[in-house]
């Protein structure tokens, strides 16, 4: 009887582990899908976007109606270049909530970049039919009434943001653009200068200031601009890249080479900053130093 016992004890002691295993594993569903759009999240910002693309999709699985999640999965797939299915992806998400701003401006942005102007609008139109002070909104439409060749009204709708909301960087950058299509160079170079007095760390503002100063002629200005950017923000993969390319094209190869080199070691799992060194090597006649 007692060794029945001491077995059956024995019994129940090894089971008890296993038992707390399988509850451990059952983990709250909103947990694991928060870990999970953590990871998709540092992912993206490593530019390993095919495992963000991954991690968004298993996320999903937990959530399948979330548009923001179905709008973070068509925002990696753009970084890794599936347009047609982060195109789908934003569909998805306003599909699910038709109000849901950011994808409705993504998709909006997608229209752009295909030439159709016309669907833009709805997208840009949709949202200031819920919120006529959304400004990413008016910008949008502003760049479709651009691509449809009326600048007048692009600026004046540009011109309306800023008298709402005069710290509005996107605006000077945009009204800056306008100006040059116009055949205004100073007047450009006025707002993008605007554009980078607001807020002299914006990697955006200086980097449109550089590219004004590249069309104008003018390189060791755009130097200025591109290198005070990266002095603002010595780890943006952005403003390194900018400024790499910058050499690039200025020929200037020795300046150029450590910062590509130093994009791999900042980004040590991406594929794009190994393609860019090998791009920039094959482009300069080192092949052999490619691998």
């Amino acid at each position: 009887m007692r060794a029945q016992k001491r077995m059956s004890l024995a019994l129940s002691l090894a089971v008890i582990p296993v038992v707390l295993a399988a509850v451990a594993c059952r983990k709250n569903p909103a947990q694991t899908k928060s870990e999970l759009v953590q990871s998709a999240e540092k992912y993206m910002a490593a530019g390993q976007f095919g495992k963000a693309i991954i991690e968004y999709k298993n996320a999903l699985k937990i959530e399948p109606r979330s548009p923001e999640l179905h709008y973070k999965l068509g925002q990696a797939y753009a970084a890794n270049g599936q347009l047609h299915e982060g195109f789908l992806s934003y569909g998805k998400a306003i599909e699910l909530d038709p109000d849901y701003a950011p994808a409705q401006l993504a998709r909006g942005k997608f229209y752009l970049a295909a030439n159709q102007p016309d669907e833009a609008m709805k997208n840009a139109r949709a949202l200031l039919a819920k919120n006529p002070d959304n400004t990413d909104a008016q910008i949008l439409l502003a760049d479709a009434y651009a691509q449809k060749k009326n600048l007048p009204e692009a600026i004046k709708l540009i011109e309306g943001v800023l008298q709402q909301h005069p710290d509005s960087i996107p605006a000077y950058l945009k009204l800056g653009v306008f100006y040059t299509w116009q055949g205004k160079p100073d007047a450009a170079l006025q707002q993008l200068q605007k554009a980078v007095d607001t807020d002299p760390k914006s990697v955006e503002a200086r980097e449109a200031l550089a590219a004004y100063y590249v069309s104008q002629k003018k390189p060791e200005k755009a130097e200025e601009q591109l290198r005070a950017a990266v002095a603002a923000h010595p780890d943006s993969v952005e403003a390194l890249q900018a400024l790499a390319s910058f050499y690039f094209g200025q020929r200037r190869f020795s300046d150029a080479e450590p910062i590509y080199k130093g994009l791999v070691k900042l980004r040590k799992n991406s594929a794009d900053s190994r393609f860019a060194l090998a791009n920039f090597y094959l482009q300069t006649g080192k092949a052999g130093e490619a691998s």
